[in-house]
């Protein structure tokens, strides 16, 4: 079965969670003083959130939150079959997510990756997401993080819309919008843009799948 996405509900964001890869659960874990998977799944509802299913089960998890006006917060996090799930959360990232980033007032998105996670950093980047800070002992056990950053151009103000991927990547980085579309399905990551308007709870097989 190919992998699909479908906006998130707690029951698939806290299977994701209680089934996290050792490598996921240790970023959460030196980031938090205390998490469990039903606190992660709440988390993620009070923002933008997505699941990804492959073969019948959820299998990863991508989105973003608002911290404050204009500031997003993104993450993700998946099972071990994360990997498979990753060329569809490119995609719908590309072709959608980021349009609802930028329409929803996003002048500066933020996402922070372990500094030993090499593929999350190879996908951020591809999704022109720009490194703009080592943090040093960032974790509670002194783990060293790398920030990235997404920031909006002075020329595409928040009053413009946005309808197509190729406009999302003018708008982030100026003359720079070729490169990426299309893209390539085999980079992997731990992290990944992604923000949805829609946030009404639906099942697989009710024909409201993003196929990917």
């Amino acid at each position: 079965m190919k992998a699909e996405v479908f906006p998130a509900n707690l029951r698939d964001l806290s299977y994701v969670a209680s089934n996290l890869r050792p490598h996921d659960r240790h970023e959460i874990d030196c980031q938090s003083a205390w998490w469990s998977p039903a606190l992660i799944a709440h988390g993620a509802m009070r923002g933008f959130a997505y699941v990804v299913w492959l073969d019948h089960n959820p299998e990863a998890a991508f989105g973003a939150a608002e911290e404050r006006p204009g500031l997003w917060h993104i993450w993700a996090w998946g099972t071990e079959r994360i990997d498979r799930c990753v060329p569809a959360i490119k995609r719908f990232s590309l072709n959608t997510l980021m349009i609802d980033v930028l329409n929803a007032g996003a002048l500066r998105a933020e996402a922070r990756a372990l500094d030993a996670n090499k593929k999350a950093h190879t996908l951020i980047r591809h999704l022109h997401g720009r490194e703009a800070a080592v943090l040093r002992n960032y974790g509670k056990n002194g783990e060293k993080f790398l920030l990235f950053e997404w920031v909006r151009s002075k020329d595409w103000p928040v009053s413009v819309k946005i309808n197509r991927p190729e406009e999302v990547l003018e708008a982030l980085s100026p003359g720079l919008a070729p490169r990426l579309i299309g893209g390539n399905d085999d980079a992997s990551t731990d992290t990944i843009a992604g923000v949805s308007a829609a946030m009404h709870e639906l099942r697989p097989g009710d024909g409201s799948s993003y196929g990917a």
